[in-house]
Order: C-alpha cells, then structure tokens, then sequence
C-alpha cells in the first residue's frame, strides 16, 4: 500500500477538497511515472478484489485525515480506479 500511503500523503491530503478530487488525480496522472501510476492501481484492484477496504480505510483516516465508512471507502477506491484507467462511467 506504500503507492496508495504516497498519494494520500502528497495528493490527496488534508488540505485537499473532494470537490477538486478529478483535478488531484489528473495532476497525479500528469506527474507520476508509470510504474508509480501502476503500482497505485494495482493495489486498489488488490484492495476490491481482496476485501482489503478496512485496510485503505486506515490509510485514508491515518494519512488523508478523513474518518469515511467503508461504503464510501469502497466507492472512492473505485472512483479512483475508474479515473487512473480512463474509464467513462464514474462510480461516483
């Protein structure tokens, strides 16, 4: 989870709005190296398909500073992944 701990800590961290989540992963898409940007979907696509979400849950309370429920922690991890991959159909 070391990719997912490193965009929480420098994206999407405390000072960081939801609102301006599309323009945080954009400029994460836009920055990071390819393997950083693969490293990060594997471990989201890990995380769904594992039921690690109470894991992504403690990065987002420890190193975002959001306490959300593991709904909205699923929700957001999917959004996420649907946005690294391009995808049009956001879950959000």
């Amino acid at each position: 989870m070391e990719k997912f701990k490193y965009f929480m800590e420098c994206y999407f961290h405390t000072g960081a709005n939801y609102k301006d989540l599309d323009n945080i992963i954009e400029t994460f898409k836009k920055n990071e190296l390819e393997n950083t940007k693969n490293n990060l979907i594997n471990e989201l696509s890990n995380a769904i398909n594992n039921k690690q979400l109470k894991k992504i849950r403690f990065y987002i309370k420890t190193y975002g500073e959001r306490n959300i429920s593991i709904e909205k922690t699923e929700l957001l991890v999917k959004y996420l992944l649907s946005k690294l991959l391009n995808k049009k159909d956001d879950l959000w």
